[in-house]
């Protein structure tokens, strides 16, 4: 074809010169048949591309004629810049970076082109720092900075142009332009968005601890309780101070006080403790003072009398857990239950208004302390002479006995000589001195100084009847339980002579241990003796209940006995058993005590004789009534001496012809009864039956007697089936009753009662006025181990008025509880006291 092209251009050019010289000739050139390339125009549907998209071009060639043609696969195709575009040679183009390039397409020396731009696709936002958690402390702020991440690995930081938030604005707030300020402690998500695109930062803000201090409310921790101490942290965030966990606590005294390590502090002695709080390089420390606790106010005197017009200063004695005390006196606040009866003073200083009992009152820290006080308008005896005692005490030492005497001078001084025989062994002679007070009802105190039968001493409550000559007695000190009696001693008496007659004796106390349990058990015996009134005992007989070997009608050999100037003298009692002696303590030529004196392992005993009404006893010599009781005796339980749940107390109805009947326990009995058999005078046996309550068995029960008088028996329990009661050994009394028929008016005036709980170790005195109607007024005194205390009775009343035998019923609320208290009158002026539940004895005596 070229070939052909150069054939004709000559003949062309020929043609055309030939005609332009000659002018003559104008030819008409012909049109080429082929239109010509004019230019190239490439095209895409996007004029931007993303680094890794590729996107093909098209190129189209535009002709002279004005035709267009698709040369996208003929024209040569390049790129401005092979970096950042690359086109192949069917014209597809791959982005490969950002930035502009231009692709080109030539064809036949006509080049066309087009611009793009190469742009990248965001694939991630970072927050910087990227992974762990950032901490920063309050008071630093902290710039931070966003990235943009892009698929072809670029990033860019785009901190300026995010949108910032904060997840806590409490804990840490953020800028538009990223920078953060920690305002407290604790953690907070920070987060930039950014094309569409979220980058987070998780900050924790920490708090710098500039100081500690240490916080209670009340800087005293009490013994026995706790307190609880907060850990304070002052913070560079300039807020107040706030508690502070993670501290490590101490004790500067664990023996004073200990505190574990949540900050709780628990007193254990009195003193002062410094406690301190340590974190790290910091530290706090708190002074507080161990304090006991005030548990009890304790006033003295405990239930004084006054006259009306009298003062009594009072003292309040704090008791406080930890075994200490203190005088409360001056900061107590003071006050009584009936001012027209009795006025307080601060300081406790109490005047008597007018006739009535009252109850004193101290306070201390919302703990308050009473006694009573007993207001009368005139003095019911004096307390002076010489008064032999006998006390049966009960102590954690075990049993003990104790007879003696005291003479009671008008200055408030005592002093005497006692026997005693206790586990510690034996005293005899040993001299009494000491103090005495006596109030205006007839109630007092007996204040033995340390000596051998009391080496801590003992103090005593009495109550006097029988216008001051007999009063009863119970140890009021707290450090034991005790009971007896005190009699008024004639000093006529004080000389062999006057021991003259046949004396009728009764006694109890614990064996010498040679029974079937080996160990020490009840012992009790009644009998009479003989003497010549010249130191000689000329004949008697005994009878014996020893734990349940019981010996009747054992006689007395012939023995001897003595008095000495002070009342005090010796007897001795010979029988087959062996021989015992004893201390005596005259009380007038009638009554004298006596106490066992024989070292261990003989038996101890604790009794009394009176001198039998001289005359020829039989059946007919007793007749009517005879109020009993019949004491609880002891008992061991693994060797520890403690009281039978037993006692008795009723009525014997006696007809004069050995007929019997009565009531015991509430129950009724019948039976028989003889008296002188075997030719003793004033010897006698009572048989008794009645129905057990709740059982079909029948209560059979023989008792042994001797009598004092026809108006009184000392009674001796010696069988009874079912056969345990004979093991008690009870010994007791019966009173003929008088001044019958009895009503609520047969009682009227003061008395004294005495209640000895002996299983429970507690004994109460009590003074009660009775109006003769159905009105009861009255106080209480209760000493037992542990306690020794005095209080106005509580709603005193008759559950039962005397019926016209004697009988009645008592409710009366003391400290030993509200108890049911029966009474067997043995005259308007006496009467048997007892109650079942819980077992208690006692004596109803008129002043």
């Amino acid at each position: 074809m070229r070939t052909r092209l150069s054939l004709c251009f000559p003949l062309m050019w020929l043609f055309l010169l030939a005609s332009c010289g000659s002018g003559a000739f104008s030819p008409t050139i012909p049109q080429s048949s082929t239109p010509s390339l004019t230019s190239i125009v490439v095209t895409s549907a996007n004029a931007s591309i993303t680094v890794g998209q590729s996107e093909q071009l098209t190129a189209t060639a535009k002709y002279s004629d004005g035709s267009t043609k698709n040369v996208t696969s003929t024209v040569s195709w390049s790129s401005s810049s092979a970096s950042t575009a690359s086109v192949s040679k069917t014209g597809s183009v791959t982005a490969i970076a950002v930035g502009q390039v231009k692709i080109a397409a030539t064809l036949d020396s006509i080049t066309g082109s087009m611009s793009f731009s190469v742009t990248h696709t965001l694939v991630s936002l970072s927050v910087i720092p990227l992974t762990n958690v950032y901490s920063t402390s309050v008071g630093s702020s902290l710039q931070l900075n966003a990235f943009a991440h892009y698929n072809d690995g670029t990033s860019s930081n785009v901190t300026r142009s995010a949108t910032w938030s904060s997840s806590a604005t409490a804990i840490a707030s953020i800028s538009s332009s990223g920078l953060m300020t920690p305002i407290a402690a604790g953690s907070a998500d920070v987060q930039a968005n950014y094309g569409g695109m979220t980058g987070s930062a998780q900050v924790s803000v920490t708090d710098s601890l500039l100081s500690l201090s240490i916080t209670a409310n009340p800087n005293t921790v009490n013994i026995g309780s706790s307190l609880q101490l907060t850990a304070m942290g002052t913070y560079q965030d300039g807020k107040p101070p706030r508690p502070v966990s993670g501290v490590t606590w101490s004790s500067s005294a664990t023996s004073l006080a200990s505190v574990n390590q949540a900050g709780l502090v628990a007193g254990l002695k009195r003193g002062t403790v410094t406690v301190t709080a340590s974190m790290g390089p910091l530290s706090a420390s708190i002074q507080l003072s161990v304090l006991p606790v005030l548990q009890s106010l304790v006033l003295s005197p405990a239930g004084p009398a006054l006259l009306v017009g009298g003062q009594q200063q009072f003292h309040a004695l704090g008791h406080y857990n930890d075994g200490s005390t203190q005088d409360l006196t001056s900061v107590a606040q003071w006050s009584t239950s009936a001012t027209t009866k009795a006025s307080a003073a601060a300081g406790g200083l109490v005047t008597a208004v007018s006739v009535g009992l009252v109850t004193i009152n101290a306070s201390s820290t919302a703990v308050t302390g009473s006694t009573a006080l007993n207001v009368v308008d005139s003095v019911y005896a004096a307390f002076t002479g010489p008064y032999a005692f006998s006390l049966t005490s009960d102590s954690n030492q075990g049993l003990a006995f104790f007879a003696g005497s005291i003479s009671a001078d008008a200055q408030g001084n005592i002093s005497g000589v006692e026997d005693s025989n206790s586990p510690a062994g034996v005293q005899q002679n040993v001299a009494v001195s000491g103090t005495s007070v006596v109030y205006p009802d007839g109630r007092g105190l007996l204040i033995f100084n340390p000596n051998a039968c009391h080496p801590s001493g003992i103090t005593l409550r009495f109550v006097l009847s029988s216008s001051g000559n007999i009063g009863s007695l119970i140890q009021f000190d707290g450090l034991g339980s005790a009971k007896g009696s005190l009699e008024l001693q004639n000093p006529a008496a004080f000389n062999a002579a006057a021991v003259n007659g046949t004396y009728v004796f009764r006694a109890a106390g614990i064996d010498s241990g040679h029974n079937s349990t080996n160990l020490p058990q009840p012992f009790g015996m009644v009998g009479m003796f003989a003497v010549n009134g010249a130191g000689s005992l000329t004949s008697g007989v005994e009878d014996v209940n020893d734990f349940g070997t019981v010996s009747l009608q054992v006689p007395l050999a012939t023995s001897s006995y003595t008095v000495s100037a002070n009342g005090r003298g010796t007897l001795q009692l010979i029988s087959v058993s062996g021989t015992s002696n004893y201390a005596i303590y005259m009380i007038s030529s009638a009554k004298l005590y006596l106490i066992g004196t024989d070292a261990a392992p003989a038996n101890t005993v604790l009794g009394l004789a009176e001198l039998q009404t001289a005359q020829t006893y039989d059946i007919s010599s007793l007749s009517g009534y005879y109020a009993f009781q019949v004491d609880q005796p002891v008992q061991v339980n693994s060797g520890t001496l403690n009281y039978f749940d037993f006692e008795q107390i009723g009525r014997f109805d006696l007809d004069g012809a050995g007929n019997m009947g009565g009531v015991r326990d509430g129950e009724s009995m019948t039976g028989g009864y003889n008296v002188s058999n075997n030719g003793v005078n004033g010897r006698g046996m009572l048989s008794t039956q009645g129905t057990m309550a709740g059982q079909t068995e029948t209560d059979h029960r023989l008792y042994v007697f001797y009598v004092v008088s026809p108006f009184r028996l000392f009674v001796l329990q010696c069988y009874s089936l079912p056969n345990a009661s004979s093991l008690t050994a009870p010994v007791g009394e019966a009173d003929v009753q008088t001044g019958a028929p009895y009503s609520t008016a047969s009682l009227s005036g003061t008395y004294s009662m005495t209640a000895f709980d002996m299983t429970m170790q507690t004994e109460s005195l009590m003074w009660l006025n009775f109006s003769g109607q159905e009105t009861i007024q009255g106080l209480s005194d209760v000493g037992a181990m542990g306690i020794a205390t005095s209080t106005v009775i509580d709603n005193p009343q008759f559950l039962a008025t005397p019926n016209s035998a004697g009988v009645t019923s008592l409710q009366l609320g003391t400290p030993m509880g509200t108890l049911r208290y029966d009474l067997y009158l043995s005259s308007p002026s006496d009467a048997f006291m007892g109650t079942l539940d819980p077992p208690t004895y006692g004596l109803l005596d008129q002043q």
